[in-house]
């Protein structure tokens, strides 16, 4: 497994890379390990929620406010991104297919609500790769406010997709609106966000020679140098 830090440095455009590996072995079952939480934990929620009523509970509410604590309540069905993982293509059943999909919140427009990005698979690994990046992936859905989402990928700029891992949104060129990058299972993009359009900078700022099968990323001012620098990590070179 391979992890990958990624520095901004002053004088210097985009992006210099720091990496460092893990033994195979050690890695492989911490991954596992962490793979098997999640999964109970997606269970134990997806069982929990069974039997509930789509429609949010006004006696849920009023508890809440009386007690002071917080609770969660489920929106109704016809208000959410309709949404489906994997486009209901027929799956070769190999690894890259039973990882992902992630999601990312942020205020891509600046209307003061956030936003999702839903990661996605645009078809089956064995697919040719060509004829697979014309296939729907990935979206991004835009906050109308009360609980309702359209989708805005196609007019933001983001209808190509890969087979998508995970994705981040953050303000890397400081200029106060939310840039995002998403990993995939041949390495990374990232979109620079202008007036609420996205354009692909992965060439330009230097991550275009990541090559590897990348699972998540993060952002953080590791340095305290005032510009976010980037954590990518990887799965199997």
């Amino acid at each position: 497994m391979g992890l990958c830090l990624y520095g901004s440095e002053r004088g210097r455009a985009g992006v210099v890379p720091y990496c460092f590996s893990v033994g195979h072995r050690v890695a492989t079952a911490r991954t596992l390990l962490i793979s098997m939480w999640l999964i109970l934990g997606c269970v134990f929620a997806v069982s929990a929620s069974e039997g509930r009523s789509d429609q949010p509970s006004d006696k849920s509410s009023a508890t809440s406010r009386r007690t002071g604590r917080i609770r969660f309540e489920r929106l109704p069905t016809a208000s959410l991104p309709r949404f489906v993982h994997f486009n209901g293509s027929s799956r070769a059943s190999l690894l890259p297919e039973d990882n992902g999909s992630g999601c990312a919140w942020g205020d891509y427009d600046g209307d003061g609500d956030d936003d999702l990005y839903l990661c996605n698979m645009n078809g089956p690994y064995l697919m040719d790769a060509a004829k697979r990046r014309r296939l729907p992936g990935s979206r991004l859905w835009r906050n109308d406010g009360g609980g309702r989402f359209t989708d805005v990928t196609d007019a933001c700029g983001l209808a190509e997709s890969r087979m998508d891992m995970a994705a981040v949104f953050a303000d890397f060129d400081n200029d106060g609106d939310a840039d995002l990058i998403v990993t995939h299972l041949e390495g990374v993009r990232l979109f620079q966000n202008n007036a609420g359009r996205y354009r692909d900078v992965t060439n330009e700022l230097g991550l275009g020679g990541v090559k590897s099968y990348c699972l998540g990323a993060a952002w953080g001012d590791y340095d305290r140098d005032g510009r976010l620098d980037l954590y990518v990590a990887g799965y199997i070179d």
